[in-house]
C-alpha cells in the first residue's frame, strides 16, 4: 500500500497502526469512554492485525483527502478507474460495496459514497459525492459508542448543508 498508493499520492503521513510512537506523546492519542467508569481513557491501541492493512491505516485529513480525490476524477495515474469502480459496486441488491455504502441521492446529483468506522478509540465519517466534486470528512480521536457516530453523522450533514447552500448562491 505504501509503495503503490501512499507514495504516488504523496500521502507522507500515512502509516499503519495507531499514529505516533508507542508510549510517547508525539501524536494525539485516541480516547474511549469506558462505560463502567463513565470516564475517558487515553489509548494508543488499534484494530487487530486481521483487519489490516486497510483497517489499520492512519493519516492526516489532508492525506486522506488525496486518497478520496481518486473517486472525484475520471483519470488518475495511480489506479485504473475500472478497479476503483469495482470497489464501489454493490454486491447483488445490497447497498454495501468494498467498504463503501453506495446510494443514489438527488442532492448529490447521483451517487454518494459513505463510510464510517472506528478502531475503538478514533471515529470517522466520510461522504464522497463525485458529481459535486466534493468529499466531507469528520474525524475525532475519541469514541463513545452510542454517541460519537451520531455526532459525526450530524456534523457531516451540517457540512453538506453548508456546501449545498453555498453552491446555490
Amino acid at each position: 500500500m505504501k509503495q503503490r498508493l501512499f507514495d504516488p499520492l504523496g500521502m507522507s503521513s500515512a502509516g499503519f497502526g495507531a499514529p505516533g510512537t508507542p508510549k510517547q506523546i508525539d501524536q494525539p492519542w485516541g480516547h474511549e469512554k469506558v462505560w463502567y467508569w463513565y470516564k475517558w481513557k487515553s489509548d494508543q491501541s488499534d484494530n487487530p492485525e486481521a483487519l489490516g492493512p486497510a483497517g489499520m491505516v492512519h493519516c492526516s485529513i489532508e492525506d486522506w483527502a488525496k486518497f478520496l480525490s481518486l473517486q472525484l476524477t475520471e483519470e488518475n495515474s495511480i489506479i485504473d478507474k475500472k478497479y476503483l469502480n469495482k470497489l464501489i459496486e454493490p454486491v447483488g441488491s445490497h447497498f454495501y460495496a468494498g467498504g463503501w455504502g453506495v446510494a443514489e441521492n438527488d442532492w448529490a446529483k447521483g451517487t454518494m459514497l459513505s463510510h464510517s468506522g472506528s478502531n475503538g478509540v478514533w471515529y470517522t465519517t466520510v461522504v464522497v459525492t463525485p458529481k459535486l466534486d466534493r468529499a466531507f470528512i469528520v474525524a475525532t480521536n475519541s469514541r463513545d459508542f452510542g454517541v460519537t457516530a451520531d455526532i459525526c453523522r450530524e456534523m457531516t450533514n451540517e457540512l453538506i448543508i453548508m456546501e449545498l447552500n453555498i453552491r446555490k448562491k
